[in-house]
């Protein structure tokens, strides 16, 4: 692979703007500093995930791999995901040692810890960046907190940058932590890709002669090969079946009019929607697709790529997030957790922005001042926004199916015949109970993870004739757990009483309400 130009040991940041070389107690002071805010971290995180009651799509995966006998199996089995397979792998062997979720947890802790330090560790970005890049909403809640695949993306996209442009660069090892992300989210190859081009010295390429020196390096198709392997295994893991259950709001529209639409909900990447943007009007696309929350969005992209002082970061930085919209506009109607990639992207952009260039702003340095704090300040607001969601979070405020859970088990209800309506209200209660499955109206059948094929209706609710098969073998009443409140007339034709509801909070996605069949 072609080599970038060496960091010299003192090097500036885009935030720094300019350090001497660390003398032997500036470089204790810095250690501390790490350790200091590291353990801070560590210790803040696991308060907060202790407390965290897993939501149906985190135990949705515990559930496929802890169910799935063989590897070929999961892999079958993740054909309705959409999902590469690493952290499903990586989750495969504790998964069959024990069917207590809390292992993917410490799981998804190690991996954010690990990332916090790659963020707190990178000495040539600014002290008080590294903080709030560490302490914000994505890294520190929304990927740190929430036990899914997008820790472990953003984990190996920064570890493969800071391979890149580190003091030491380790160019070949890059490569490889770009493919492995590739294969942990669909949504990591648009910014594994821009940042596996960025390595390549195009400045210096003036002739065919020169391209044709590149492409005959051996380390250049060795590392082309490894993308491309990550990429075509990835396809064939995602790739849907043809039975898969597609339905979403943009499929009767145009790719242009899907770039717009998630292009207009981008801005929850840099200020995650909370109660007072939510009584914002003009940020809801639903009224002004295209119009205010469009604007605001490219305003804040803007913003935080006049925030880098190098053209060549701002470059990536843009172009990354542009290949980022396109793809989800191609896929997905994305959410929240998505939009915390373009974040995600932009530390990497600031990394790639610590590299001594010569292209800095030069003339544009007012204008980059002023980006530069608005970007501040919109960090600290997203670290303020990690710690109202995490307290929020804290008192249980977005899914009761842990408590739902421990209430059927002190219960002893936990072994009786179960039914869970809708469809996708079922696996985070059947994790926590770590119960081999249970029936589901949506798709007429037994089973533990929601499996979402054509033929299913995952509002569907259980008919009375069904109730009545379920308690025959087992001469137990039969319990039926609901994500919303059944009315009167459904009970009596059900003939189930409400034994205990699960809701309260406005704040909370899951709600559930435990009913049971009356005796004959």
């Amino acid at each position: 692979m072609p080599e970038l130009k060496e960091l010299p040991a003192n090097a500036a940041s885009v935030y720094s703007g300019g350090a001497d070389p660390l003398t032997a107690h500036d470089h204790w002071r810095s250690r501390a500093f790490e350790w200091t805010f590291l353990g801070l971290f560590a210790l803040l995180l696991a308060m907060v995930t202790a407390r965290h009651q897993m939501w149906e799509d985190e135990l949705q995966a515990w559930l496929i791999v802890r169910d799935s006998s063989t590897l070929a199996e999961l892999f079958h089995n993740l054909r309705y995901e959409g999902h590469p397979a690493l952290w499903y792998l990586i989750l495969y062997i504790p998964a069959h040692l024990s069917w207590n979720p809390i292992w993917m947890q410490v799981i998804n802790f190690a991996i954010a810890v690990t990332t916090a330090w790659l963020i707190l560790s990178a000495r040539t970005l600014h002290w008080a960046f590294r903080v709030l890049a560490t302490f914000s909403f994505f890294v520190f809640f929304q990927y740190g907190v929430v036990a899914r695949s997008y820790m472990l993306t953003a984990m190996l996209l920064i570890a493969a940058v800071r391979c890149m442009v580190g003091e030491r660069q380790h160019k070949e090892l890059a490569i490889v932590f770009l493919a492995l992300a590739i294969d942990t989210h669909f949504y990591a190859i648009p910014i594994a890709m821009v940042f596996a081009f960025q390595m390549l010295p195009i400045d210096k390429l003036k002739s065919r002669r020169d391209c044709g020196k590149l492409f005959r390096d051996h380390k250049f198709q060795a590392a082309c090969a490894v993308l491309f392997a990550s990429v075509l295994i990835a396809y064939f893991t995602i790739r849907p079946p043809a039975d898969i259950y597609t339905k979403h709001g943009l499929e009767k529209h145009s790719v242009a009019y899907n770039v717009l639409w998630t292009e207009s909900r981008a801005w929850q990447a840099f200020v995650p929607p909370d109660r007072l943007t939510d009584r914002m009007s003009w940020l809801r696309s639903d009224l002004y697709p295209f119009g205010p929350p469009a604007g605001f969005s490219l305003a804040l992209f803007l913003l935080f790529a006049g925030a880098l002082r190098t053209a060549r970061a701002r470059l990536i930085f843009l172009a990354a997030s542009a290949f980022e919209l396109v793809v989800m506009s191609l896929v997905y109607p994305p959410a929240l957790w998505h939009f915390g990639l373009f974040f995600i992207t932009f530390i990497l952009a600031s990394l790639v922005d610590a590299v001594p260039l010569t292209d800095r702003t030069g003339g544009m340095r007012l204008l980059h001042s002023i980006a530069l704090v608005a970007a501040f300040l919109i960090l600290g607001l997203q670290t303020v926004r990690a710690a109202t969601r995490s307290r929020e979070d804290w008192k249980g405020a977005y899914s009761y199916a842990k408590q739902t859970s421990d209430w059927l088990v002190q219960s002893g209800l936990d072994k009786e015949p179960m039914v869970f309506m809708p469809y996708r209200s079922g696996p985070a209660v059947i994790g926590y109970m770590q119960r081999p499955s249970a029936h589901y109206p949506a798709c007429r059948c037994v089973g533990s993870f929601a499996v979402l094929k054509t033929g299913v209706d995952a509002e569907r609710i259980v008919t009375e004739n069904e109730l009545e098969d379920l308690s025959g073998p087992s001469h137990l009443p039969v319990i039926v757990v609901s994500g919303s409140e059944l009315p009167a007339e459904t009970l009596r034709s059900l003939r189930v009483q409400e034994l205990r509801t699960f809701s309260g909070s406005h704040e909370a996605k899951e709600n559930y309400y435990v009913y049971q069949r009356l005796s004959q």
